[in-house]
């Protein structure tokens, strides 16, 4: 392990380089099933976002670019593609509109965030109370870890974190103004020019996937569905994402 301005990293690999980050209340660690399967023809970078893991810091979401970008540097690392899973989708996509990468990956993760808000709202008020952990089981529910296969699924649900401070610094705009949230993810998305992946553990509607392209207006857009995969699909089915992310980056190569 390695830290760089506050954000705990794994560096594995030689190739191409890719950038992963975990969803919320996850680590880097849950990366390695992916990583196992790539490293040896990609370099992979896992880092530990801000109150998760070893990672410290500003849990602001729209600093994180700034600083993976600072930490790619540091590595001497030429424009990655970004990796993200969930809220770690978000980063990614918000990230190529602001710093140096060669692609986006983004894993269940709509364009839509304010779609978030009404749960987020739910669980809010549980956030300063005793009744957090059966708040946040409700919403774990929907993550979809039963559907990983052990040992994983195991690994997963012990290293679970969900602590309520942290919940609440990277929902503090999805719970105070879920509008003025979706503008600025607008703004940003309508900035990507790089190509995006976006794979997601369901079946989209048709206006679902119109609205994913229609928000990258400037990118070339791949969307995968795999319904019955679920929110952790590149959990769920590792030996396909790794191929589809080792397709996906030697295409940015190019």
């Amino acid at each position: 392990m390695s830290e760089s301005h506050g954000l705990a990293f794994t560096d594995v690999g030689s190739g191409p380089c890719v950038v992963l980050i975990h969803g919320l209340t996850f680590n880097r660690s849950a990366w390695s099933p992916i990583i196992d399967r790539v490293s040896g023809l990609l370099r992979c970078v896992a880092i530990d976002l801000p109150g998760h893991g070893q990672s410290t810091g500003s849990m602001s979401p729209w600093e994180l670019p700034a600083r993976i970008d600072q930490l790619v540097r540091e590595l001497q690392i030429e424009a990655p593609v970004v990796v993200g899973h969930s809220l770690g989708g978000a980063v990614a996509m918000v990230s190529a509109a602001h710093v140096r990468t060669s692609g986006v990956v983004t894993i269940d993760q709509s364009p839509d965030v304010a779609s978030m808000a009404p749960m987020a709202r739910a669980i809010a008020p549980a956030l300063d109370g005793p009744g957090f952990d059966q708040a946040w089981g409700m919403a774990r529910q929907s993550i979809g870890r039963h559907l990983v296969a052990e040992p994983l699924r195991t690994q997963l649900l012990a290293e679970d974190e969900a602590k309520p401070e942290v919940i609440r610094a990277y929902w503090a705009d999805l719970i105070a103004d879920p509008e003025a949230l979706q503008r600025r993810v607008n703004g940003d998305l309508a900035r990507v020019t790089v190509p995006v992946l976006a794979v997601f553990g369901h079946q989209l509607e048709e206006v679902e996937t119109t609205a994913v392209s229609a928000a990258l207006p400037q990118a070339d857009v791949q969307i995968e569905q795999w319904p019955g995969a679920g929110h952790c699909a590149h959990l769920v089915e590792p030996d396909r994402f790794a191929r589809l992310l080792v397709d996906f980056v030697s295409r940015c190569a190019t």
